[in-house]
């Protein structure tokens, strides 16, 4: 993964997209080693609950990293 070498905290994140734009089953699938970091990852994602109608093609089981860098 490109730049992951220089990243301070990497969480990544699983959660569902519906065709209406709804979030769903949102996990850390893969924490950052910092208990904190990902808890806050977690609940900022938790407090988006809709993002509007999807894309065409992109609704389904999602994965996205967050990264903090020095």
């Amino acid at each position: 993964m490109p730049g992951a070498v220089d990243a301070l905290y990497l969480a990544r994140v699983s959660f569902y997209l519906g065709a209406d734009g709804t979030l769903s089953d949102v996990r850390v699938v893969a924490g950052s080693g910092n208990a904190d970091f990902d808890r806050s990852v977690l609940a900022a994602f938790l407090r988006v609950r809709s993002i509007g109608a999807a894309p065409a093609g992109v609704c389904g089981r999602r994965e996205i990293n967050f990264v903090v860098k020095e």
